[in-house]
């Protein structure tokens, strides 16, 4: 049996709605858990716990992804040192590569 992990931005058009229920129905496949991209209150993963339990397949794990946007980390609490520091190595990726480098 082949094993998957489903990552979806589910919500914003039909495409990953698409791609869920088509892995949901596939011969010989276990869907091993599926993460979405974050969201205002986790929206998109109630999406997919939606599908899931039209289907009865509440058992498949979901969660909501990590709030990162931008480079900037989005908290409850604002950390300005941890953006700084973001900022700060961004530009210096951005200045290393300007000048020939390469960044990983």
């Amino acid at each position: 049996m082949t094993k998957i992990h489903l990552d979806t931005d589910i919500g914003g058009d039909m495409d990953d709605l698409c791609a869920l229920a088509m892995l949901l129905k596939w011969p010989d496949l276990e869907i091993t858990g599926v993460t979405t991209v974050s969201e205002d209150q986790g929206r998109r993963a109630g999406y997919v716990h939606y599908v899931l339990s039209l289907v009865g397949r509440t058992g498949i794990p979901c969660v909501a992804g990590a709030d990162v946007s931008g480079e900037i980390l989005r908290c409850a609490q604002d950390d300005t040192r941890r953006r700084r520091k973001l900022a700060r190595t961004h530009d210096e990726e951005a200045r290393f590569a300007r000048q020939g480098g390469s960044t990983p």
